[in-house]
């Protein structure tokens, strides 16, 4: 079936759905240039409600391994490819990047020429974008009826004695990868949800909340 993918100025791709063919979703429109890496991507949460275009023309030739997710869910409102590759041929791969999709209930398109989607984006900047069933007449109409997702608050840890140095993170969009990295170094992470309190994140004594959230953790807590 035909997917329209319409940008907010007015601009229109048209190509075959894939993912959960019926859905339609809205969300600001980014690209991704990398040619590897594209699960990651996908479960990234700093995603949450962007569309995700990838330049690379073939997406999804090795599969889907469940070990280098970075969240449990996939984290982008839309995947936009040129291509999607029908097979999947990797030891790790578990799963095709289409049954991924579908299983986790993300809209997509192919068939979009996402190079010359990429140079729109980087000339005009990201913008709001709607991936639709049927041709947009009215788009600020139509994006009012999509409703932004929020991240799911991560339940509070036990806190534990420790003698490592220990840091907390204010899950606003972490990845596994960097939880990963932190513990390798050494360090005992705590993930809080993004509305924890002052208080909240005293209780386990921190030496450090994670310097990539640190300005909107002041701002919240000023």
């Amino acid at each position: 079936m035909n997917k329209y993918l319409t940008l907010a100025d007015g601009t229109q791709w048209i190509g075959t759905a894939i993912g959960d063919c019926q859905l339609e979703a809205a969300g600001r429109i980014v690209f991704n240039t990398g040619m590897t890496g594209y699960q990651e991507t996908l479960t990234d949460p700093s995603y949450l409600n962007q569309m995700i275009a990838f330049t690379y023309p073939l997406i999804g030739n090795y599969g889907i391994d469940p070990t280098v997710a970075q969240a449990p869910t996939i984290g982008a409102q839309a995947i936009i490819v040129h291509e999607l590759a029908t097979f999947n041929d990797h030891y790790t791969s578990r799963q095709s990047l289409a049954s991924f999709l579908t299983i986790h209930h993300v809209a997509g398109i192919e068939g979009v020429d996402t190079r010359d989607l990429t140079i729109h984006i980087r000339q005009t900047g990201a913008q709001m974008a709607i991936l639709s069933n049927h041709p947009i007449t009215d788009f600020e109409a139509q994006l009012a009826t999509f409703a932004p997702q929020a991240l799911t608050a991560t339940p509070l840890p036990v806190a534990t004695t420790t003698i490592r140095p220990r840091v907390a993170i204010l899950n606003f969009g972490e990845k596994a990868a960097i939880t990963a990295e932190l513990q390798a170094r050494g360090a005992d992470v705590v993930v809080l949800p993004p509305t924890a309190s002052l208080k909240a994140v005293a209780a386990y004594h921190p030496e450090n909340v994670f310097r990539i959230f640190s300005r909107v953790f002041a701002g919240r807590l000023s």
